[in-house]
């Protein structure tokens, strides 16, 4: 129960940028979800951002489309988790851990955890089932 039943029929190699297209969009969208979790756009949070994005996707933000995607999610009434649910079943182990530690590192980005963010990820974590263990180690280290 951990993918949906349609990733096994996958044709990896047919449907590569389309799922690589979904993942990286999942990954702004739940970043940015984050960046606007203490009701405001901080600096520092769209530069984590900016360097999150490019380190895993391997392409570049600007400080400008970080901020239109947050306001675009605030436009929204959708929580990171519950935006992440609809589509965990099509993220792997690696995806999953990758959007854990970017969650992570946004909620560090302004200098301190607040308790609101600590909570957003600890739900993202549930969301996709990751040992508590692990999350804290991604959350404190």
């Amino acid at each position: 129960a951990t993918y949906r039943p349609e990733v096994l029929a996958c044709d990896a190699g047919a449907d590569a940028p389309r799922v690589l297209a979904e993942y990286e969009r999942a990954l702004k969208r739940v970043l940015a979800l984050l960046v606007i979790t203490d009701g405001r756009i901080d600096d520092a949070e769209v530069e984590t951002v900016r360097r999150i994005f490019e380190a895993v996707c391997g392409e570049s933000l600007s400080a400008a489309d970080v901020v239109a995607e947050a306001r675009e999610a605030a436009r929204e009434p959708m929580t990171a988790a519950r935006f992440l649910a609809r589509i965990v079943g099509h993220l792997n182990d690696y995806g999953k851990e990758q959007v854990l530690r970017g969650a992570a590192l946004v909620s560090h980005a302004d200098g301190s955890l607040q308790e609101r963010e600590a909570n957003m990820v600890r739900r993202l974590g549930a969301v996709m089932h990751l040992d508590p263990a692990r999350l804290d180690d991604l959350l404190y280290r």
